[in-house]
């Protein structure tokens, strides 16, 4: 009996420590929830980078972001004797498509949250941060970054053709 209590209270005054470095913020599990549900989506369907897929894709896009990806899109099959500016999936930045991918950690900064995605390959693994902003209670992806290509900055380049 003895035994019982010093291990309740033992228990009782480590339990806080525990679950420190656990998800405490539960609006960050929802930011998380949209990069994974794009990611499944995007995987799952044509992951080609046209008008069609990215309308397909609008209800995860802040409006902007979404805006400028439509107007990428269409510029990229507007001349058939041009290469397009934009190669492979910007939002794996790959030629050859990842085989999965998994969500990793999420980070709050202000007002946006910074979520870290990691793509897999048979013999390759690349990391990427999807930035998302919150609108209306919903949490949308804003920007997609990865080691030496910002997706935004890409979008708003002053030298489009």
């Amino acid at each position: 009996m003895r035994n019982r209590i010093i291990a309740i209270v033992t228990l009782i005054l480590f339990l806080p420590f525990l679950s420190m470095g656990k998800e405490t913020d539960p609006d960050l599990g929802n930011a998380v929830r949209t990069v994974r549900a794009f990611y499944q989506f995007h995987f799952k369907h044509d992951m080609g980078f046209i008008e069609k897929t990215i309308r397909q894709k609008q209800r995860w896009f802040e409006p902007n972001f979404y805006r400028l990806l439509l107007e990428e899109a269409k510029r990229g099959t507007a001349s058939t004797d041009e290469a397009p500016d934009l190669e492979g999936d910007p939002f794996t930045n790959s030629q050859e498509y990842p085989d999965t991918f998994q969500v990793g950690k999420a980070v709050r900064s202000g007002e946006q949250v910074n979520v870290e995605v990691i793509f897999i390959w048979k013999h390759e693994k690349r990391k990427g941060q999807v930035l998302l902003v919150k609108q209306n209670n919903i949490w949308l992806i804003s920007n997609i970054i990865h080691d030496d290509f910002d997706l935004l900055k890409f979008l708003n380049r002053t030298d489009k053709s």
